[in-house]
């Protein structure tokens, strides 16, 4: 309590001389009191903050109410969200930062959306547990944030029919150009999913996503993942990053990547630079 009150007093003080780094925020440690931190940036006025970072804070119900209605007061220009390893007291918690439903009047649910209230260009939402990704509504509020350009899911427990539900959706990410789910055991069926969607990005993070060569069971899901692969080097102007390091594919599986690059770009003036991460060995 006294490292929060210290935090608490300092904040005040920071706001009233105007301190320019206090455009990004890092909040961090269990002792930390959310509900009082944005309680103070509130009743001080300060409406900088372009960029919050919340790592290990305990979500209590009342700390996800307090951070829900910060965003639902539409006056701030939050720009970067970043929630790291915040474990959420319940689902109900987890479910109220990224939409808030209301159950007497469901019509006006839409309204509540909590993140869609802000203008958002980047959302990474690490070692979380209670996405609720296999329902419909979490991709829904996600891809209603009509600014986001940058989306992390790294190691939140995404599954191929989170995949089903993304690649539903990812028509709806008019901005999008950087997707990362690294950590996530969407296996290949999940990664092919997303990538036979017809979207350009810069940026396709799947590393250690569980792309298996030698123990999935239908051979034909990973051949049709590099396939789907080729077709983004050769057909995807925007095209710079592919991450497939912590799989196991085989060589061959990178020699036709790479095949497809330079037999496609063979003879062109200008040949486009894509990095493609994969492991040493």
């Amino acid at each position: 309590q006294n490292t929060s009150d210290d935090l608490i007093s300092d904040l005040k003080i920071a706001i009233e001389n105007e301190n320019p780094e206090l455009q990004s925020f890092l909040i961090c440690g269990s002792e930390t009191d959310l509900h009082q931190v944005l309680k103070t940036v509130r009743i001080q006025g300060y409406k900088n903050l372009q960029r919050l970072q919340l790592m290990q804070i305990d979500m209590t119900s009342k700390s996800s109410k307090a951070l829900c209605d910060y965003f639902d007061t539409r006056l701030y220009p939050l720009q970067h969200l970043e929630i790291v390893n915040c474990p959420f007291s319940s689902a109900d918690s987890a479910q109220c930062v990224i939409y808030r439903y209301d159950v007497y009047f469901p019509a006006r649910s839409p309204k509540l959306n909590s993140l869609r209230n802000l203008p958002l260009v980047t959302l990474q939402i690490r070692f979380q547990a209670s996405l609720m990704s296999e329902h419909r509504i979490f991709w829904n509020c996600l891809s209603a944030i009509k600014t986001l350009t940058e989306l992390s899911l790294v190691y939140s427990r995404l599954t191929p029919d989170s995949c089903i539900l993304l690649a539903n959706e990812l028509k709806n990410f008019k901005h999008l150009t950087k997707l990362d789910l690294e950590g996530n055991p969407i296996l290949s069926v999940g990664a092919g999913i997303l990538m036979t969607e017809e979207i350009n990005l810069t940026y396709w993070g799947f590393r250690n996503c569980q792309i298996d060569r030698y123990c999935e069971t239908n051979d034909k899901l990973v051949h049709d993942f590099i396939q789907h692969i080729c077709k983004q080097v050769v057909y995807n102007p925007f095209l710079e990053t592919i991450d497939l390091r912590d799989n196991c594919l085989n060589s061959s599986d990178y020699t036709e990547i790479l095949v497809s690059y330079f037999k496609f770009f063979l003879g062109e003036i200008s040949i486009k630079k894509i990095d493609i991460c994969i492991d040493k060995n």
